[in-house]
């Protein structure tokens, strides 16, 4: 699950997820590349772990938040 939620995220600097208890955490780091100085974004959000699916939709909302701080 936790494979599946990394994949499901735009190409992130750095993105680490753990199953605790039943919930599946993932935070990701997100820098402009070709603005080394510039800002780096983050994100984190948990869900239950439920299967591949609800790992990949954690993914999906894990890279709209790090998208609407301005990853591209």
């Amino acid at each position: 699950n936790s494979v599946k939620a990394q994949l499901a995220m735009l190409a992130p600097l750095a993105a680490y997820a753990t199953l605790v208890d039943g919930q599946l955490h993932l935070r990701a780091a997100w820098g402009d590349a070709e603005n080394p100085g510039g800002a780096l974004l983050r994100a984190a959000q948990s869900a239950p772990a439920l299967g591949i699916d609800a790992a990949a939709l954690l993914g999906d909302a894990v890279a709209r938040d790090l998208r609407a701080h301005g990853a591209h």
